[in-house]
C-alpha cells in the first residue's frame, strides 16, 4: 500500500479521486463501477439483478425493461373474464385488458369456473381443485320422485340428496297427480273436471269460449261470448257467424250468387255468371231438383222462348222418369230478377204431364220457334217409348199449368211397329216461307232401320197428323241399316237467303258404310217424299268406324260475319278423345264432301276416351263480345262425371283447337249422357246476355239435376 501511495503522489489529486470512486461500492449493493454497476448510487441496480418494469436498466445489461430478464411481469390470458387466466405466461411490461396476473383457471371458457369458485352439483370442477362435484365442498340437490315423468314430483317423503338424477325423479315439486303426466303445476287448465294445474281448484281457468248462436246453425256471434266449461243453452263452440239471425248464413255455407247475402261469411257476395277458367257445381247460379230417387231428372232441357211476351225466355226441364215413366215437362217462366239457388221441380214452374205410363214423356223436346204463325213460340215433346210426339201451340196459357200430353194441339203418332219414332225432334221454323212453322221427327228404325226423317209442313191445323198424311214428307236413309233420322236439327239461315235451313244425321251400322249428315236449305218449293240424298249438301264421315254426326247443330254466328255457322260432333274419333267439326257458313251453305275436309276448323279432346261433344250446343254470345260461343260436353272424363267446355267465338279461326283452348271448363256436368246432357241456351232474365241451361244427370244412377248459369253481363 505504501508503494501505491508513493506512486500516487506522482499523479495529480483529481485523477486519484476519480480512480478511487470507481473502485468504491457507493450504494452497498456489492458491485462497484469497476464491477459493472451502471448506477452505483441505487442499490436496486446491480449487474445480474432482476429487471423490473420501471423504465430503468436494473441489471446493467444496457437494455431498459428487457423482456428476457423481467422479474414479476408474468401475465395470463383470461378468456372468460373471471380474473383467472390459463396457459403459458406472457412476460410483458404492457399487458392488454385480456391478461391477468393470476393463472390456474381450469375452464377459461366458463366464468363460473375458477380457483376458489363455489362448487355446484353440475358435473363440473367449478373450483379447479381437480375434483368434480367435490363432496367436501358441494351442497347436494334435493330430488323428488316423479313417477309420470312430467318434470314435477309429488313432494311426499324425504327428498333424495344427490348431485346426479337418481332416476324417475325431479327437482320440482307440486304434482297433485303423479300418475298423470298431463296434470302438473305447469299444465293448462281445461274444462274436464280435473285440477290440471294443481292449484287446488278444478276448472278455474276454462279454455273454452262459447258464442251466442241465435239461429242455431252451429256458428255463433263473435261479439257475444261466454267463458265457461259447460256450454250454456243457445251457445256454440264455433264463432264467425256474420248474420246470426239466418241459419243459412255461416262459415262454410253454400254461397248463392248475387242474392245480396254473404252466405259463407267470407266478406263477398259471389257474382253470378259463367266463370272463366275451371269451375264446378259451386259456380252454378241455380239448380233444379226432382224427388228422391226419381230417375232421369233433367235428362233433356231447353228453351221455350218467350211464351208470355214479357221479354224473358222460359226454361224447359224434362222429367221423363216421373210417375212410372209417364213423364213430365216443367215450364219455368223467365223473370227479370236473378233465379238463384235450389228449386225443387215439384214446386217450380208449370207442369205439362204425360198420361201414358212407360211412355217417358219428355225424352226429346224442342222449343223456341213459332209453328202456328201466331208470333208465339211453340213446344214439341216426344213420348219416345210410345213412339208418339206432341205439338203444343197454346203459348202463354201453358205457363198456367194443368196441361197433359192429350191436350196437345197436334198429336203425331209414329209408323206402326216402329219403336224409335221421336228419338229426335226439332222445331224448324218456317222453312218454306208460307207463314207457318214446320218441324221434323226422326225415326232411325223406320223401314227395317233404313231410318227416316219425317218433315211436317205446318198449316195451323189441330188434330192428329199421321206420318203418311198430307203435308208430311218422308225422307228415308240412303242405304240399308243407315238409321236415318238419328238426329234432326234446326240450323238457322246458313245461306243468307232469309229462309231457315235444317239438317238430318244418320247412324249407319251397314258394313263399309259411312255416316252422313244431310243439309236442306229452306225454299219456297216444298220437298217431296224420297231419300235423304235429295239434300242440298251431304257431309260424310272419314271412315266407316267414325261416328261423325252424333250431334248436328246450328251455332249462330261464331266469326261475326252475320251468318249462322254449323257444328257437328264425332265423340269416338281420335281414340275416343272426340272431335267437333266447325263449318263457318258461306253463302250457298256448306259444300258436300268429307266433313273433315270441308270443315274450316276442328276442336278435339286431349285425352283418350274423353268423348268431347257427346253433347254439343250453340248458346249464342255468352260473354258479350259480339261473337257466339260453342259449348261441348265431354261425358267420360272421370268416374264421377263429365265436363263442359266453352270455346269462344272469334273473328279469325285457326285450323285446330283442343280443350285447353276453352275459356271455361265446368266439371261434374254429366256422365255418359250420350249427347243429351247439354242444354238449352237462352236469355232467361232479359239482360241481353245469353244464359246456359244444362243437364247434370247420371245414367248409372238415373238421377240428376238441371243446372243454370247466367251469362256475362
Amino acid at each position: 500500500m505504501l508503494l501505491l501511495l508513493l506512486a500516487a503522489c506522482l499523479f495529480d489529486r483529481a485523477t486519484y479521486e476519480a480512480r478511487l470512486a470507481e473502485l468504491t461500492d457507493n450504494d452497498g449493493d456489492g458491485s462497484s463501477e469497476v464491477d459493472g454497476d451502471c448506477d452505483d448510487d441505487d442499490p436496486t441496480v446491480v449487474p445480474g439483478g432482476g429487471e423490473l418494469c420501471n423504465g430503468v436498466d436494473d441489471d446493467c445489461d444496457g437494455e431498459v425493461d428487457d423482456d428476457d430478464d423481467l422479474v414479476g411481469a408474468d401475465w395470463f390470458v383470461d378468456g372468460d373474464g373471471d380474473g383467472f387466466g390459463s396457459g403459458s405466461a406472457i412476460v410483458t411490461c404492457a399487458p392488454s385488458d385480456s391478461l391477468v396476473a393470476v393463472d390456474g383457471d381450469c375452464d377459461d371458457a366458463d366464468s363460473a369456473t375458477a380457483p376458489g369458485a363455489a362448487e355446484a352439483c353440475n358435473g363440473e370442477d367449478d373450483d379447479c381443485n381437480e375434483v368434480v362435484d367435490d363432496p367436501d365442498t358441494v351442497a347436494p340437490l334435493a330430488w323428488y320422485p316423479d313417477q309420470d315423468g312430467d318434470g314435477y314430483g309429488n313432494g311426499n317423503g324425504e327428498p333424495i340428496a344427490s348431485c346426479a338424477d337418481p332416476g324417475s325423479a325431479s327437482l320440482s315439486v307440486g304434482d297433485c297427480d303423479d300418475a298423470d303426466r298431463l296434470v302438473n303445476p305447469a299444465a293448462d287448465e281445461t274444462c274436464n273436471g280435473v285440477d290440471d294445474d294443481c292449484n287446488g281448484v278444478e276448472d278455474d281457468a276454462p279454455a273454452v269460449t262459447w258464442y251466442l248462436d241465435r239461429d242455431n246453425d252451429g256458428y255463433g256471434d263473435d261479439d257475444t261470448t261466454y267463458l265457461v266449461c259447460s256450454p250454456p243453452p243457445g251457445y256454440s263452440a264455433a264463432g264467425g257467424d256474420c248474420d246470426d239471425l239466418t241459419d243459412r248464413v255461416h262459415p262454410g255455407a253454400s254461397e248463392v250468387c248475387e242474392d245480396g247475402a254473404d252466405e259463407d261469411c267470407d266478406g263477398l257476395d259471389l257474382p253470378c255468371g259463367i266463370p272463366s277458367g275451371e269451375a264446378d257445381a259451386d259456380d252454378v247460379s241455380a239448380w233444379f231438383t226432382g224427388q228422391p230417387a226419381e230417375p232421369y231428372v233433367a235428362r233433356t232441357v231447353g228453351s221455350a222462348g218467350d211464351l208470355d211476351g214479357d221479354g224473358d225466355d222460359e226454361l224447359i226441364v224434362a222429367r221423363p222418369g216421373l210417375d212410372a215413366l209417364a213423364g213430365e215437362v216443367r215450364l219455368i217462366a223467365g223473370q227479370p230478377t236473378l233465379r238463384l239457388g235450389e228449386h225443387p221441380l215439384d214446386s217450380t214452374g208449370a207442369a205439362l204431364s204425360g198420361s201414358i205410363p212407360g211412355a217417358a214423356f219428355g225424352t226429346a223436346l224442342s222449343g223456341g220457334l213459332d209453328v202456328s204463325g201466331d208470333g208465339t213460340p211453340d213446344l214439341l215433346v216426344a213420348s219416345y217409348y210410345d213412339s208418339r210426339v206432341w205439338l203444343f201451340t197454346q203459348g202463354a196459357s201453358l205457363l198456367a199449368g194443368g196441361f197433359a200430353d192429350e191436350d196437345a194441339t197436334v198429336e203425331l203418332p209414329g209408323p206402326s211397329g216402329d219403336s224409335q219414332f221421336g228419338l229426335s225432334v226439332a222445331l224448324l221454323g218456317d222453312i218454306d216461307d208460307d207463314g207457318f212453322g214446320d218441324w221434323a221427327v226422326g225415326d232411325p228404325e223406320y223401314d227395317n232401320e233404313r231410318g227416316a226423317a219425317f218433315l211436317y209442313y205446318g198449316d195451323g191445323a189441330a188434330g192428329v197428323r199421321e206420318v203418311n198424311g198430307a203435308g208430311v214428307v218422308t225422307l228415308t236413309g240412303i242405304t240399308a241399316l243407315a238409321a236415318g233420322g238419328h238426329e234432326v236439327a234446326s240450323l238457322g239461315d246458313l245461306d243468307g237467303d232469309g229462309i231457315l235451313d235444317w239438317g238430318v244425321g244418320d247412324n249407319t251400322t251397314g258394313a263399309g258404310e259411312v255416316e252422313r249428315a244431310f243439309i236442306f236449305l229452306g225454299s219456297r218449293t216444298r220437298l217431296e217424299s224420297g231419300m235423304l240424298e235429295a239434300a242440298d249438301s251431304i257431309l260424310m264421315a272419314s271412315s266407316a268406324d267414325e261416328e261423325a254426326f252424333g250431334v248436328l247443330v246450328g251455332v249462330q254466328d261464331l266469326d261475326g260475319d252475320g251468318r249462322t255457322d254449323l257444328a257437328t260432333s264425332s265423340p269416338e274419333m281420335t281414340g275416343g278423345a272426340g272431335v267437333v267439326y266447325i263449318l263457318l257458313s258461306e253463302l250457298g251453305g256448306p259444300e258436300s264432301g268429307t266433313v273433315s275436309a270441308v270443315a274450316q276448323a276442328t276442336w278435339q279432346g286431349e285425352d283418350p276416351a274423353q268423348g268431347l261433344a257427346a253433347a254439343l250446343a250453340g248458346p249464342g254470345d255468352l260473354d258479350g263480345d259480339g261473337y257466339a260461343e260453342l259449348v261441348a260436353a265431354s261425358s267420360r272424363t272421370d268416374s264421377d262425371g263429365g265436363a263442359l267446355y266453352v270455346l269462344d267465338g272469334r273473328t279469325t279461326w285457326g285450323a285446330a283447337y283442343d280443350t285447353s283452348d276453352a275459356s271455361v271448363m265446368l266439371s261434374g256436368a254429366n256422365n255418359d249422357a250420350e249427347g243429351e246432357g247439354i242444354a238449352g241456351v237462352l236469355d232467361h232474365n232479359g239482360d241481353n246476355a245469353n244464359d246456359l241451361l244444362l243437364s247434370a244427370w247420371r245414367p248409372s244412377s238415373a238421377l240428376g239435376e238441371g243446372w243454370f248459369l247466367y251469362g256475362a253481363r
